[in-house]
């Protein structure tokens, strides 16, 4: 007989992230040294607990180079997010991503993965996956640039 895994669907009642509009908003960055080529393009798999209630969105000025604890919001696909005070979007979103299931056999969905963002350039954020948490993580990172749109609802 095989087991089959549990699936928790954990439903946060009024909590919905929205991006707010950055229009005009400058970035926020710490100086920092030029970047070297060594920014990880992996995060080490921790398969962290994501608390949706109090998702890591990092600091309000980040350091270029520095990677930050974050969860990225992908319930609606992932294509913006709120970092160094900004909003930012991607061309190409992660998706709805499906958490891995824990030793238990139970997946509890919050809508977040967890990962590292990095401050890359001024005008460049760049989001890596941690692999332990997503059951289908995709490849490589996901690169953001600041938006001047405001995140739309999810649709």
């Amino acid at each position: 007989m095989h087991a089959t895994p549990k699936l928790t669907v954990v439903i946060l009642s009024g909590t919905l992230l929205v991006a707010g509009c950055a229009r005009g908003e400058p970035v926020n960055a710490v100086a920092q040294p030029a970047v070297s080529a060594s920014i990880p393009m992996a995060a080490e798999p921790t398969a962290t607990p994501i608390d949706p209630a109090h998702p890591r969105r990092g600091p309000a000025k980040a350091a270029i180079g520095t990677p930050y604890s974050f969860d990225l919001y992908t319930h609606c696909g992932g294509e913006y997010t709120r970092f160094a005070g900004r909003t930012w979007r991607t061309d190409d979103p992660p998706g709805n991503l499906l958490p891995r299931a824990d030793a238990a056999g139970v997946t509890r969905i919050t809508g977040y993965v967890y990962g590292t963002m990095t401050l890359v350039e001024l005008d460049r954020a760049q989001f890596v996956i941690d692999p332990a948490g997503v059951a289908d993580p995709p490849e490589g990172p996901v690169v953001f640039h600041p938006s001047d749109t405001p995140a739309p609802l999810c649709k």
